[in-house]
């Protein structure tokens, strides 16, 4: 087993690992303010496991945009991989509280278009969910 802790959250709980696959969760080590509500069994699974899992939503909507390739904001680095150009990245904040918390995503250092940001958030909104993903 080994703790595991979002970058979306403080919540801290173990893996299972059967070698170097993660099998599922042990138990839950800490929970934050904002998942305080959801059930222990339900926490991974919120967290990173759910289709629309928080890590997902945000990790994912992320490679989306890179894989757009907007010119104006990424670069490829040596192993030939799409990444943001020094000075750009992506923020998120959230809303709300439990398993229903809503995502909102921005860029710093470079602004979407309009379009693409309608493009993005149809994406969103097939891949997760209406609702669930907030693009500004």
């Amino acid at each position: 087993m080994r703790t595991w802790k979002p970058d979306t959250c403080d919540c801290c709980v173990e893996e299972v690992y059967s070698g170097t696959a993660i099998t599922g969760m042990g138990v839950v080590v800490s929970k934050c303010a904002n998942h305080a509500a959801v059930p222990d069994n339900q926490l991974y699974g919120v967290l990173h496991t759910n289709s629309d899992s928080e890590q997902k939503r945000k990790n994912k909507l992320e490679a989306f945009i890179l894989s757009q390739g907007i010119a104006a904001f990424m670069q490829q680095n040596a192993e030939g991989n799409w990444e943001w150009k020094p000075g750009i990245g992506l923020t998120w904040s959230w809303t709300g509280s439990g398993a229903n918390r809503v995502i909102t995503i921005g860029l710093y250092g470079a602004t979407l278009t309009a379009g693409q940001k309608t493009t993005a958030q149809n994406w969103c909104n097939t891949q997760f969910g209406a609702g669930k993903v907030v693009i500004a």
